[in-house]
């Protein structure tokens, strides 16, 4: 059952915002579909709003859902990539100068058609579900509000249709979303006004709250000690009822009776134990994460070469990354940055997206050295399998590795910076960047901001600032599908084992476990995760620190070894600590990124809770130790071959063969 308030036509929201159109269970299609919404309260709001006033907008994200369907679709999240015209511009962003703001979204492929479709069709009951975070009398309030539609009317196919694939969320359960949206209470714009109830569509959509899972956790507290109340006075007699019988003998039955009502107090009184514990501890980290997330840190000013490897990324280039490169030289100064970038052969446009990138340089004045390579990975492929980098797979066939292929590519965007020693300019820093969404702070992505004032480098200073500057190296926290973090391979706890979950708290390492549960710096021996911030002189010392594989006659084991692992244990550095920052988390796609940097806390109390129990769990029945032994064994009798066999990584290793692809890269 939906709900919402009608006056005069106007559909009022529990939020600022009213929704002039469309009307509840209007059948929508044509080409768009068109949403207006008053942000002004008729009137009553000041536009544009004003950053200190008692009631203002923070952000309007609006979803597209449907439980019959299973879908959730995003109309708009506050980004707008420039490859996908079907994602409207933020919402508070779009007509500057008016109160009534339009939404016009393009209708995805899968709404193609007549009525409600075929069986292998979208279209059929929605809601247009709208997520406001807002601020009304000084209190802050997320509230998410759902406008029952159809889509039955005719929808004709188009070249602007995108496919919906691209557009998909999770979709919630009602239960969810109202444990993530706050219960106003009133409604800002009206007094007095009936509410109508509506039948057509369920309640759905997308949201995050902290206190969510807290109100779960409490009412299972709550739950479970009524329970245990129940069972104890059904264990006891009344004092009356006991008052009045005679004693009774003390036999064998009544012993046994005893004993487990005995066995029942203590098992009652572990899970209380255990309840409450669960509680403080819920209430600490919560506590760790608002501090640490809320202390203002200066900027260090530092010299700094930045270094990229792209193939295939035009995509997160031109919504992202150029931009978030180039607010990041705002803030550091073009003259303490060099910039040094290797493209290796895409098949996208890469090419012209860091073009682009570098003609914005080149008007700063930024020095800089972009390499676009022509060289594919087919032509890499069918080269002369001579030299190191080649294996051969249990077919028979010589295939080129995938590891020393990418740390030689990495290599070469490291080039630069022996050349510009030579010339007498030295950096503090290396930061090595992936392709992902970076810099962009939380408040500006989620709140929908202009996008010259949200687009802040927090995320580059808070990793250079990581243990106040001193380390080996510094690494981010990436998401390519949140809550599960994306980097494997590379990161290894302080005891070097890999991680023993995707999700919050990761590490079975007690040291690296607690670190994260203090939301402070994790120690650990090995990560990269997106983003790595380095000290320069190791790389050029002489040898100079670069990237590597495992030897070709140890990979032939069916083993491996990541560059951005093993290059840790070869940094002489690594010895002053190695952390990753969980206040740094980058994503490969902007919908990762907003996920994790979300209005409120990035780990909802659930969340945490879960995390840490599932982690206690898991860390009982650890099998992990067996994989290692049989890589330990196979490392053994290679080292056993010959006696310049050694491997000081050996803890990056794992039971794989991994060869280059003409799209990518391949198990064998």
């Amino acid at each position: 059952m939906v709900n919402f308030t009608i006056v005069n036509g106007q559909v009022y929201t529990p939020g600022l915002a009213i929704v002039d159109a469309p009307q509840p269970n209007t059948p929508l299609g044509g080409e768009n579909l068109q949403v207006a919404i008053d942000v002004s309260g008729n009137g009553q709001l000041p536009w544009p709003s004003q950053s200190d006033s008692s009631t203002r907008f923070h952000s309007i994200t609006l979803f597209l859902t449907s439980q019959s369907q299973s879908r959730n679709f995003t109309i708009s999240n506050g980004t707008k990539p420039a490859s996908n015209s079907s994602y409207a511009y933020p919402v508070l962003d779009l007509e500057p100068s008016s109160t009534v703001k339009h939404v016009n979204w393009i209708w995805p492929e899968c709404f193609v058609g007549d009525g409600s479709g075929s069986k292998d069709s979208a279209r059929g009951e929605y809601n247009i579900s709208m997520h406001q975070a807002f601020r009304w009398n000084d209190t802050d309030y997320y509230t998410v509000f759902d406008l029952p539609i159809s889509v039955t009317n005719s929808i004709s196919s188009s070249d602007d249709r995108i496919d919906c694939d691209l557009l998909e969320n999770k979709l919630l359960t009602a239960a969810e979303i109202d444990e993530s949206s706050d219960t106003l209470p009133g409604q800002p714009w009206v007094e007095g006004a009936s509410t109508t109830s509506s039948s057509g569509a369920a309640e759905t959509g997308m949201g995050n709250h902290c206190h969510a899972g807290l109100k779960r956790i409490m009412g299972a507290v709550f739950a479970v000690t009524a329970v245990l109340h129940l069972l104890d006075s059904a264990h006891s007699p009344c004092p009356i009822a006991r008052s009045r019988q005679p004693e009774q003998p003390i036999t064998p039955m009544t012993l046994l009776s005893a004993k487990r009502a005995l066995r029942y107090r203590l098992a009652r009184a572990l899970i209380l134990i255990l309840l409450s514990w669960s509680l403080i501890e819920l209430h600490l980290i919560q506590h760790r994460i608002y501090e640490a997330e809320n202390t203002q840190r200066t900027p260090r000013k530092e010299r700094i070469y930045i270094a990229s490897v792209n193939w295939n990324n035009e995509q997160v280039l031109r919504s992202h990354w150029n931009k978030a490169v180039l607010n990041l030289l705002s803030e550091l100064g073009a003259e303490n940055v060099f910039i040094s970038v290797y493209e290796s052969g895409s098949y996208d446009n890469t090419k012209g997206a860091l073009r682009e990138l570098d003609w914005e340089l080149d008007k700063l004045g930024v020095l800089r050295n972009i390499t676009l390579s022509s060289v594919t990975h087919q032509d890499e492929i069918a080269a002369p399998a001579r030299g190191d980098g080649w294996i051969t797979t249990p077919k028979g066939n010589r295939q080129l590795r995938r590891i020393p292929y990418l740390a030689r590519v990495r290599n070469l965007s490291l080039l630069p910076l022996q050349d510009l020693a030579r010339k007498g300019i030295f950096f503090d820093k290396i930061l090595f960047l992936n392709d992902v969404v970076f810099t962009v702070s939380c408040v500006g992505l989620v709140f929908g901001l202009d996008a010259d004032r949200d687009l802040q480098p927090s995320d580059v200073f808070e990793l250079l600032d990581t243990n106040e500057g001193d380390y080996g190296a510094a690494c981010s926290l990436d998401f390519s599908k949140p809550p599960h973090y994306y980097d494997t391979f590379a990161l290894r706890d302080s005891n070097g084992r890999e991680a023993i979950m995707q999700t919050w708290p990761y590490f079975s390492s007690k040291v690296s476990r607690s670190a994260m549960k203090r939301i402070s710096p994790v120690p650990v021996t090995s990560c990269w995760n997106g983003m790595v911030a380095m000290p320069a002189k190791p790389f050029l010392d002489n040898p100079p620190l670069r990237f590597r594989g495992i030897p070709d006659s140890l990979a032939q084991l069916h083993l491996e070894g990541s560059e951005c692992c093993l290059i840790h244990f070869d940094n002489p550095l690594s010895k002053k600590g190695v952390y990753l920052n969980p206040l740094v988390r980058v994503g490969y796609n902007g919908a990762a990124y907003a996920a994790v940097h979300p209005i409120m806390s990035w780990l909802s109390a659930w969340r945490i809770v879960q995390g840490t129990w599932t982690n206690r769990v898991r860390r009982l029945g650890d099998t992990a130790w067996l994989k290692g032994e049989m890589i330990r064994r196979r490392i053994d009798r290679w080292g056993a071959l010959d006696a310049k066999h050694q491997e000081d990584g050996q803890i990056c290793i794992i039971d794989e063969m991994q060869i280059l692809h003409r799209y990518g890269w391949i198990h064998v």
